[in-house]
């Protein structure tokens, strides 16, 4: 597949709009396959929903997954449509963004122009601590 995207140990992950976890069966597949070239040997995964809903869903997904790989997750309640919230969030020890649904949802509630910049910013607004940051 190419060159590593996170080399070897630790990993920790964010996913805004999570829900079920399901990106992290997608990450935890790709980080096995060999032809990933990944040495990693622990995920730290956070989900930020803005729906306490989809927290045993997770729990359940994460426990079924069958990996060597070390698992820690988080749940966490945050909306993308409250910036201030959204704002106190520390990325910068983060090696993966994941936003699902979330530039669509904002869209949705047609906050798009109030909050449409924060989410651009935190995507793309290059930071000396976050070299390794990746938005999928």
């Amino acid at each position: 597949m190419g060159k590593q995207l996170f080399g070897e140990g630790n990993i920790r992950v964010v996913s805004f709009g999570g829900g079920p976890a399901s990106e992290l069966v997608g990450l935890i597949r790709y980080l096995e396959d060999p032809a990933s070239e990944e040495a990693v040997k622990a995920v730290h995964y956070v989900v930020y929903d803005k729906d306490g809903d989809w927290e045993a869903v997770a729990a359940d997904v994460v426990s079924s997954i069958a990996t060597k790989i070390k698992l820690e997750t988080e749940y966490r309640n945050a909306d993308a449509a409250d910036e201030t919230k959204m704002d106190k969030i520390d990325l910068s020890e983060v090696d993966l963004v994941i936003f699902s649904y979330i530039m669509s949802d904002l869209a949705k509630l047609e906050v798009r122009e109030k909050n449409g910049p924060w989410t651009l910013d935190l995507a793309f607004t290059p930071d000396e601590h976050r070299t390794k940051a990746w938005l999928v």
